[in-house]
């Protein structure tokens, strides 16, 4: 069951990705921010649904399989998976946020007063997920500290 529903998450954030892929400036990251909502409240709902899974089968498992386990709580797979396949393969995202504050940074330093604002709204999911998967992907299912890995460290999901 856990890995049916790990390929089905696999799957979703696959069809996420291929949806964004496309797209380029504010729309690029008005999708991004749709797209994040739903996966961080599919998050919640998965963990909840899975509880007893998380509270027993998952840590009895990880700690049978040992330190190479590649068992890890649905919600923080998710994350993993969105890392993995979203963020990873679309580098236009934070070139596109920076491109956004440039031409605001410019606008400012010209005064320019009919200029559009900064759309924070449109930034501000992208670095709270880039915040929420460095908390996730650093965090171990028996919740113990363990020094942060390097980014690179950090294997790929299968």
């Amino acid at each position: 069951l856990y890995s049916q529903v790990r390929h089905f998450l696999y799957s979703v954030e696959l069809k996420l990705y291929s949806a964004m892929e496309p797209l380029r400036g504010p729309e690029l990251l008005r999708q991004y921010r749709r797209y994040w909502h739903c996966t961080t409240l599919f998050s919640f709902f998965v963990k909840k649904f899975f509880s007893y899974a998380h509270r027993w089968w998952i840590p009895d498992t990880a700690k049978k399989e040992g330190p190479s386990s590649s068992i890890l709580p649905l919600d923080i797979a998710i994350h993993k998976i969105w890392r993995d396949e979203v963020i990873a393969k679309l580098p236009q995202l934070a070139a596109t946020a920076l491109d956004l504050i440039d031409k605001d940074r410019d606008r400012i330093d010209a005064s320019v007063s009919h200029a559009t604002l900064l759309d924070v709204d449109l930034i501000k999911p992208l670095v709270d997920s880039l915040v929420t998967l460095g908390a996730v992907v650093n965090s171990t299912p028996d919740n113990t500290d363990k020094p942060v890995p390097k980014p690179d460290a950090i294997p790929p999901l299968p």
